[in-house]
């Protein structure tokens, strides 16, 4: 297979980006002190007066492009929290590095945290990227926020953020945006932490449409899905790529590499599930270097080869590949085998995962190399003992069989602590209810209530008290009705009486915290 010639990235922007790195030593005798702009308004306007440490508009509000501008302008590592709320970019004009038009250039060290996925949505509006990220930064956080719908035009990289920092990513949305040539989602040449975030459904005209990796890109407990590019669909790697608990379903490139190509460098992956991804040639993984896998599924891809290239890939041991064409031979492969994998979706935790079925030959697959990693994709503690053997040992894969327990969840009465133990109690019923209307009733009745605290928390960042308590109300009631499933006669004979007992326990709980919070609001 020959490797897929990779465009010239962008010199003149990385010229800039020396250029303003120089000035900014020029014009920093001393270390400033941190600044914290908080946006009020989710309109599209420009800072009044840049660098007077006022985040303003013409009228006096803080949006999200000047509370950019005012950290560009200011010396040290700021933070802007942006609450609940879309925002929009609505100010076109591309090729302008100062965050007056078009996409939010960072150039400066910067922390910008919003409320949540779902919370907190930052549109490109298909008129540019959303963030241009400069190596003027040394430093750059994204925490708690989608980026959506950008699209920079023609010839450009990076369809929702380019970065050319040190970034990291935590629990951030990139999806549905549009890159020309290379980076649909994310285009990076620098280095780049992903932690529990989602790359999905985003486009490119070249390669990655996910993400293009061209420096040190580190992915933990991320799903990539649903992108689309000529070539490596979900992830392009050319310098050095780790993926670690991470699931890459459902890509397409139309040549080569539909989950994953890697053109150049190293490749990683411990822990991981490729599945469901279509391309010509290496449908799952299209290796064109040098990569090491270890307790990786690859399975399903829809032309019969999961893996491909003139690469050297070196097994691990406990890998599974669904036909044979991965070149598995170390301790523990598993060759021409069906992994037995559920859909994707939500089966607990940040993202999307593939759940093993109950006769999974990947449960329990492990050895004695296994932990760590002490937890799955989810955050449910590894290992289990999934087979009923009473050895608990590591599954192969991104998702650990027969795992409720996510580490870290408090008690309380807190959105954070109700919010994770909602999705353990979720994933018990993913677990131990058999498939049927039973099964599917009680998940759509915890989906709902995870919704309606997912509201009231949204009404509590917007200052809007009384829908607060409405939305906490229903979902208490919503968790009184998945008890009441509980006690009829088809769940008393279709789920064991200790899993029943310690779902009614954990629904008890929560209702009680859901009706102190209420109180408490």
């Amino acid at each position: 297979m020959q490797a897929i010639l990779v465009p010239m990235r962008r010199p003149a922007h990385l010229a800039s980006g020396l250029l303003l790195a120089v000035a900014s030593l020029l014009l920093r005798p001393h270390a400033a002190l941190a600044a914290t702009f908080t946006v009020d308004s989710t309109a599209d306007a420009v800072d009044a007066a840049p660098g007077d440490g006022v985040c303003a508009t013409n009228g006096n509000g803080c949006t999200l492009r000047a509370a950019v501008q005012e950290a560009n302008a200011h010396a040290g590592a700021d933070t802007i929290n942006v609450p609940a709320g879309t925002y929009v970019l609505t100010i076109t004009g591309t090729g302008e590095d100062s965050a007056a038009t078009g996409d939010l250039d960072l150039t400066d060290d910067v922390t910008i945290s919003g409320a949540g996925t779902t919370e907190t949505i930052i549109d490109g509006n298909g008129t540019d990227r959303v963030f241009d990220i400069f190596n003027s930064a040394s430093l750059v956080r994204l925490s708690a926020l989608t980026i959506r719908n950008g699209n920079p035009g023609p010839g450009a990289y990076g369809g929702g953020l380019y970065n050319s920092s040190m970034l990291t990513l935590s629990n951030v949305v990139v999806t549905g945006n549009t890159a020309a040539v290379n980076g649909g989602g994310i285009e990076s040449d620098n280095d780049i932490t992903l932690t529990d975030c989602s790359v999905s459904a985003n486009t490119a005209g070249a390669s990655g449409g996910g993400i293009d990796n061209a420096l040190t890109a580190r992915l933990d407990n991320v799903t990539v899905s649903g992108n689309m590019a000529s070539a490596a669909g979900g992830i392009e790697n050319i310098f050095n790529l780790t993926l670690l608990n991470v699931t890459v379903s459902g890509n397409t490139a139309t040549s080569s590499g539909g989950g994953i190509q890697n053109d150049a460098g190293t490749a990683a992956l411990t822990n991981t599930t490729i599945a469901d991804n279509t391309a010509q040639s290496g449908g799952g993984f299209n290796n064109l270097s040098n990569a090491t896998f270890g307790y990786v599924i690859v399975a399903n891809s829809p032309s019969g080869e999961n893996c491909a290239g003139s690469g050297t890939l070196t097994s691990q041991g406990h890998n599974l590949d669904s036909v044979n064409t991965c070149g598995f031979a170390g301790p523990g492969d598993l060759v021409n085998t069906d992994p037995q994998l559920g859909p994707l979706q939500d089966n607990g935790g940040p993202t999307f995962t593939h759940a093993l079925s109950s006769g999974s030959p990947a449960i329990d697959a492990g050895g004695t190399d296994c932990p760590p990693p002490s937890t799955d994709q989810r955050g449910f503690a590894r290992p289990v003992d999934g087979n009923g053997d009473g050895i608990a040992t590591c599954d192969i894969g991104a998702y650990e069989f027969g795992g409720t327990t996510a580490p870290g969840c408090s008690a309380g009465a807190m959105f954070p602590s109700i919010g994770c133990r909602l999705d353990q109690l979720i994933q018990m019923v993913q677990t131990v209810v058999p498939p049927g209307a039973l099964h599917d009733g009680l998940g759509r009745i915890l989906a709902k209530v995870k919704a309606q605290v997912a509201q009231a928390e949204q009404a509590l960042a917007n200052g809007k008290k009384r829908r607060e308590k409405s939305m906490l109300g229903r979902a208490r009631g919503s968790l009184g009705k998945f008890e009441a499933r509980l006690g009829t006669r088809k769940a008393k004979h279709g789920i064991a009486a200790d899993a029943r007992a310690s779902m009614k326990n954990a629904a008890d709980q929560l209702r009680q915290d859901l009706m102190t919070l209420r109180r408490s609001s």
